[in-house]
């Protein structure tokens, strides 16, 4: 089917042919996908024109190309993902040495006796790692969904003998990350899951409300949006439990116990009783270097572009164009909001240093001044040129 795509700019942009979300009439031309590139403002937008063209031919994509090496395996600039039926793990390199070391990243079920509030009594047990796990999932299923040449994608089931969590891992040209798509069926009781990555370190940075906090191996602890271990950096939307032990990061993805009850017992006890967590459960998450913006990162996964198809008609406003954009990504804004007389523009850094942030409203640069570690600052911002009129808060 000729297929065109035009960018806000009205030329041609090359694309990838994707999978449409489902299977119904795939044969009509308004049911296409596509992936391609395209650059959007800070809090704005970028129209794409996409239509059946007779005749049309997409420029060629002249990036980095993502490929499917074999069947088993993708790659992408410095990165190579590959799983074979049987495999203890996903086996993720850069620049040719692995990126994680043991298996690569796997998918562990844990013994987990505790109910529904850990240990009652602050047990050793119920917040620290077992020395052996209840099983060791192993590649059931691979596939390659995506051939390039701007993404590669491949499908990985691990499993176990009543559940499995699948991964469809994705390699971008021009992107140094691995992005992941999960999605876990869970048929457990007195269980934990966990995604485990071996950093070969024991020590993580996490990120926390306000700020970041460094802890060693004591047991099962809160993270926020990414995580810092060794040479591997982490983020999701959706995970935030972790552990750190003989080498591993280890994330808990669900957690089979019984519903309101603090009884430490097995899975064999009143198997009639419910417990939470089973069944389908779908996250997000990325690998990247440690050294990565993870706080930028980890903002694109909670606050994904949104693709809106519409119908093709005249507008107000330019075919791009962008409201709000503030760099560095520990400035974090925190509000926006119309009050009388203009905007309040309130921004939190995330930082221990003090820091400029260069901030851009309605296509203006705005001279906010320097933002001490930590320090939320809040500004209302009026008047046909847009600046700085009254700081509401130190």
């Amino acid at each position: 089917m000729p297929l065109r795509l035009r960018g806000a700019d009205g030329k041609d942009l090359p694309f990838q042919r994707i999978e449409t979300e489902h299977r119904a009439m795939p044969g009509l031309p308004w049911r296409f996908r596509v992936l391609a590139p395209l650059s959007i403002p800070g809090l704005g937008w970028s129209v794409a024109d996409l239509g059946w063209v007779e005749g049309a031919k997409a420029p060629a994509w002249t990036g980095p190309a993502a490929t499917a090496d074999g069947e088993h395996a993708i790659a992408c600039g410095a990165w190579r993902v590959a799983a074979k039926p049987g495999d203890a793990g996903i086996a993720i390199t850069r620049d040719g040495k692995p990126f994680l070391g043991g298996d690569g990243l796997q998918a562990r079920l844990d013994e987990d006796r505790f109910g529904s509030w850990g240990g009652m009594g602050e047990e050793p047990e119920s917040f620290n790692a077992p020395a052996e796990p209840r099983e060791r999932w192993r590649v059931a299923q691979v596939q390659v969904r995506e051939h390039g040449p701007l993404r590669a994608a491949l499908w990985v089931r691990l499993a176990g003998t009543h559940s499995r969590l699948d991964l469809e891992l994705r390699l971008e040209s021009g992107r140094d990350v691995v992005d992941i798509q999960a999605r876990a069926c869970l048929d457990e009781r007195s269980a934990r899951l966990r995604l485990v990555l071996p950093t070969g370190s024991d020590e993580a940075t996490y990120a926390t409300p306000g700020a970041t906090l460094k802890r060693g191996p004591i047991g099962e602890v809160p993270g926020g949006r990414w995580v810092r271990c060794g040479e591997v950096g982490f983020a999701s939307d959706a995970l935030y439990s972790y552990h750190t032990v003989r080498g591993e990061l280890a994330a808990t993805v669900a957690r089979a116990t019984r519903y309101a009850d603090d009884r430490v017992v097995g899975p064999e006890f009143e198997p009639w009783r419910p417990v939470q967590d089973t069944g389908e459960s779908r996250f997000t998450c990325l690998l990247a270097p440690a050294d990565a913006d993870l706080g930028a990162l980890a903002e694109e996964l909670a606050q994904p572009v949104q693709a809106v198809p519409v119908a093709v008609r005249k507008g107000d406003l330019p075919r791009r164009g962008g409201v709000l954009d503030v760099s560095p990504a520990t400035v974090r804004v925190l509000a926006l909001r119309p009050v009388r007389g203009g905007v309040i523009l309130r921004v939190h850094n995330e930082a221990a240093a003090a820091v400029t942030p260069k901030i851009r409203w309605q296509g203006k640069s705005l001279a906010l001044g320097k933002i001490p570690g930590g320090a939320i600052r809040t500004w209302k911002l009026a008047g046909g040129k847009p600046k700085v009129v009254d700081l509401l808060t130190g």
